[in-house]
């Protein structure tokens, strides 16, 4: 065996007219060609942009009960609604404990109410005002937009979705 069929194979360190051939490391998994390593972080990928497609911020409007109702299985957690003076209202869940529904009439003990410059956090339906609703709880996701409208006594009398499509 020659010196340059060690140094093909081998590591060698030479040091003061001596050879000292060092074995390889052994690797503990074995080597994936190139090929095979895009291919796993391609597949990978699209699987990330798929898990993470599944939710929406889509909700509706139930009129009669005058409750937000999110389309799909998430739950409310942030919710921003403005009236036409441009009052705006943030109905957040402390502590991320959301319900699966958001009653507008009388919001739950776990939601913070903020209205924006105001020193009230106090919270309901003005007669005869449109409001806009952007629920906004996956934050990945798009934010959507919802309109209903209130009639003298307050109570919501139309929504621009009253339905999931």
């Amino acid at each position: 065996m020659n010196l340059l069929s060690i140094v093909n194979k081998n590591f060698v360190n030479i040091s003061e007219g001596s050879v000292n051939v060092l074995q390889p490391s052994r690797r503990l998994h074995p080597i994936v060609s190139l090929k095979q390593r895009y291919i796993v972080s391609g597949v990978i990928t699209i699987l990330t942009f798929i898990l993470s497609g599944c939710v929406n911020n889509v909700v509706y409007l139930d009129v009669d009960t005058e409750t937000l109702v999110p389309c799909g299985t998430s739950r409310i957690t942030s919710v921003t609604l403005e009236d036409e003076n441009h009052r705006l209202i943030r109905l957040k869940a402390k502590w991320e404990v959301a319900s699966a529904t958001l009653p507008l009439r009388i919001v739950p003990e776990q939601y913070q109410i903020n209205v924006v410059f105001e020193d009230e956090n106090t919270f309901t339906l003005l007669p005869n005002m449109t409001y806009i609703v952007e629920h906004s709880t996956h934050g990945d996701a798009g934010m959507d937009d919802l309109t209903f409208r209130t009639d003298a006594t307050g109570k919501i009398i139309s929504a621009s979705r009253t339905a999931c499509d």
